[in-house]
């Protein structure tokens, strides 16, 4: 028995390592996303998503040119922002942080509004159209703003 055993773990030891695990299916949040302005203070921007352990976590990768808000760039500080994104370029800037994935969804995570330093509570649902659903909320979450995304191309 012990022989046995012994050759399953050797023939297991050398098979490719492709044969060991099977491919992980990238997650439908991961990657690049549309955050569009929503008034004149505000900027369009591509936020990047990926997961980093268990957690998920948004940066700026991008401020678009066509933004309304015309004074707010790439290289623009966050001035506004509190803490470690103080002072920062907007470009890299972690805006979502601590969101955790269950249940289809990522939630518990916070949000920074960079023109205000303002951070709220977020949660993030994937739809059946391919937009992701943003709520950020102070408390509760029916009391919030959801803000809806779509796939940067």
């Amino acid at each position: 028995m012990t022989r046995v055993f012994a050759m399953a773990l050797l023939a297991g030891l050398l098979l490719p390592p492709a044969a060991h695990a099977t491919e992980a299916k990238p997650s439908p949040y991961a990657g690049d996303w549309l955050a569009p302005a929503e008034d004149a203070d505000d900027v369009d921007a591509i936020i990047t998503l990926t997961q980093q352990g268990p957690v998920w976590h948004g940066h700026i990768k991008q401020i678009l040119p066509q933004s309304p808000n015309k004074k707010i760039t790439d290289s623009t500080l966050c001035d506004a922002c509190k803490g470690p994104q103080h002072g920062r370029p907007y470009r890299g800037l972690e805006v979502m942080w601590d969101l955790q994935e269950t249940t289809g969804k990522l939630n518990a995570g916070q949000i920074l509004d960079p023109g205000d330093g303002q951070v709220y509570q977020c949660d993030v649902q994937l739809l059946a159209d391919g937009k992701l659903q943003v709520r950020a909320y102070k408390g509760l979450p029916f009391l919030g703003h959801t803000m809806t995304w779509t796939r940067a191309r």
